[in-house]
């Protein structure tokens, strides 16, 4: 470059221009001389830009020339301004401060031409954001199990601040495009938010070593008509089974915050893996002050109804912060193996009665309910807290459902049934968790009086069983109708399990797909307007399906054999259009024209 600089100033006779030292960036400049506009020299971006080989002799080629005869260059100014090339995309024209004049040399700047991001990349380049939905339908084509990165970029946002939102827009296309390189051809990438990425790979012996290929792809220097630039990046990891996709994904975004907080670099991972990290001894004294300290709470995730979306309850859900990775079944065995599962389970039942307590009076909540073992549920100390609880908090105990999450053993029914009758007089409702591996078994729905039953996900697979898990799926709600006993879908997370539920008569659901579980203070009226908002969304993807099908059916009718009128729909009268589009019946008038307005009924259309 100096070289080259050194022939510039060779052939325009004294001109210095190494005091242009931004002419070696990739960002095309130039430097002319003030008054007359002359360019002096061009860098080979600028080059590439005007379709320049070689410049001409001096006062040849002028700022106009390059830029256009409709802008009004005042020689020597400084500042920015943005200027539009034929055939070219629009820059931002920055003019540097004007070089002092000596007496061979006159006045001369630099004039550097930055693309202008103000205008979104183009949709080809940046990625678009997508949503939770597509990538969990992605991740149920794995099979076995999945790796699931979230990717968090640090210093987006200083890059939009100091170079236009485009510039970000174009570190964000190469960081989408480095990250399906890395992963390779199975590996599944997408944009989930402003700054976040998710991918999912088929899991291995390589995941720690691929997480943090990850890592560096996103940390090597991103080059670009805007500069040089180097982002940061964390990653939150989990890895599971497909069939519960959203589960996974929240995990692994839950596990990006944690990640984040620590700072670039880190990385966060899920249960899986953390176990090889925290030995179970260790976990277990942690859990144990835990219990202890009163820091075991509830997520609270609602019930809906599916025919008007309203919610019926919450369940309320074991949770430890900052130990996410540990899932909530093991928490309960790991509680009765160092034998604090009463004091564990308080302090869920202490947060269900805080959540009450904020809603009395109100109509937004109409009861809780709590999950328990079935040991749990025959002890009689269980019980006697519960009540103790609700009645120190002045609540009502017929605010409460337990739901006894595992299978009876014949020795516990007497007394399991007993203190379901007791709790029931009170005015507890009963539900049994779990067709598959749970409390729902068909003597256990005989010999219990329950109010309600809660059936998995799985009853709505895809695939070649779909006619036996409809069938199965239409059974138990015709069972549960018979016994007078609600039956509550859970795990739902995709629209076409929702429109499966509606199609089968289901009015119960709970799932992903209309909220994830939320902490005490989060639910709020805002939190139940989503829950609606997502069910409505659900809802409108369904209709459109539902007539498509009716549509079909009336279609593959056909008239009967007989002769005769088929289908009499009476006369019809003829139709006529006025000029405001109505159409009606004509009306008996000379030249059948219409003279006056055509009656129309501005009463609303109901909310469908």
């Amino acid at each position: 470059m100096a070289k080259r600089r050194r022939e510039a100033a060779h052939q325009w006779g004294t001109t210095d221009l190494s005091t242009f030292s931004m002419l070696e960036l990739p960002i095309p400049s130039f430097v002319f001389e003030n008054g007359r506009g002359w360019v002096l020299a061009m860098n080979p971006a600028a080059k590439a830009l005007f379709g320049v080989t070689a410049l001409a002799p001096t006062g040849t080629t002028t700022v106009l020339d390059l830029l256009g005869h409709d802008l009004e260059m005042k020689a020597g100014s400084s500042g920015h301004r943005r200027v539009t090339l034929p055939g070219q995309r629009t820059f931002d024209l920055i003019i540097g401060a004007t070089h002092p004049s000596t007496a061979d040399d006159p006045p001369r700047s630099l004039a550097m031409l930055v693309p202008s991001f103000d205008a979104p990349a183009e949709p080809d380049d940046t990625p678009p954001v997508v949503g939770w939905d597509r990538v969990a339908e992605r991740c149920r084509a794995f099979e076995g199990d999945v790796l699931c990165i979230a990717v968090g970029v640090v210093g987006l946002t200083a890059v939009n601040a100091h170079f236009g939102r485009g510039a970000g827009d174009a570190a964000i296309a190469e960081i989408h495009h480095r990250l399906a390189h890395t992963g390779g051809d199975d590996c599944v990438v997408e944009r989930v938010s402003g700054t976040c990425f998710l991918a999912l790979l088929p899991s291995g012996a390589g995941d720690r070593p691929t997480v943090q290929l990850f890592l560096d792809a996103v940390r090597q220097p991103i080059t670009g008509p805007f500069g040089v630039v180097v982002l940061g990046s964390a990653a939150g990891v989990s890895v599971g089974q497909p069939r519960r996709p959203l589960f996974l994904i929240d995990r692994a975004v839950g596990n990006l915050q944690v990640a984040l907080g620590r700072g670039a670099g880190t990385s966060e991972w899920g249960e899986s893996v953390s176990r090889m990290k925290t030995t179970l001894p260790d976990l277990a004294a942690r859990l144990l002050g835990a219990v202890q300290e009163g820091d075991i709470v509830a997520a609270f995730q609602p019930v809906v109804s599916l025919d008007a979306g309203e919610i019926i309850e919450y369940e309320a859900l074991a949770r430890w912060p900052g130990h996410e990775y540990v899932n909530p079944r093991r928490m309960v065995e790991l509680a009765g193996d160092i034998g604090v599962q009463g004091e564990f389970r308080s302090c869920v039942v202490a947060s269900a009665v805080d959540l009450l307590g904020r809603h009395v009076g109100s109509e937004s909540i109409r009861r809780v309910s709590i999950d328990v073992t079935c040991k749990e549920f025959a002890s009689d100390a269980f019980a006697a807290t519960v009540l103790s609880m609700f009645a120190s908090a002045n609540i009502g105990i017929s605010w409460l459902q337990i739901e006894i999450t595992d299978g009876l053993a014949d020795v516990e029914v007497a007394r399991v049934a007993s203190t379901i009758d007791a709790l029931r007089s009170l005015g507890v409702r009963i539900a049994l968790d779990g067709l598959s591996g749970g409390a729902v078994d068909w003597l256990a729905l005989m010999r219990l009086d329950v109010d309600a039953i809660k059936v998995e996900s799985d009853l709505l697979a895809t695939g070649q069983q779909d006619g036996r898990a409809g069938a199965l799926l239409r059974s138990i709600l015709e069972l549960g109708a018979e016994l007078g006993v609600d039956v509550i879908a859970k795990g739902v997370e995709t629209a076409e399990q929702h429109a499966q539920l509606v199609s089968a008569g289901c009015q119960l659901a709970q799932g992903w797909l209309y909220a994830a579980p939320a902490p005490v203070d989060s639910v709020d009226p805002m939190f139940t307007a989503t829950v609606r908002r997502n069910w409505k969304q659900a809802e409108c993807s369904r209709r459109p399906r539902a007539l498509g099908a009716i549509g079909t059916r009336l279609r593959g009718l056909h008239p009967p054999l007989s002769a005769g009128v088929w289908l009499d729909v009476g006369p019809v009268a003829p139709q006529v259009v006025t000029d405001g589009g109505y159409s009606g019946p004509a009306i008996d008038q000379p030249d059948n024209r219409v003279d006056e307005e055509p009656h129309v009924d501005h009463r609303p259309i109901a909310d469908t």
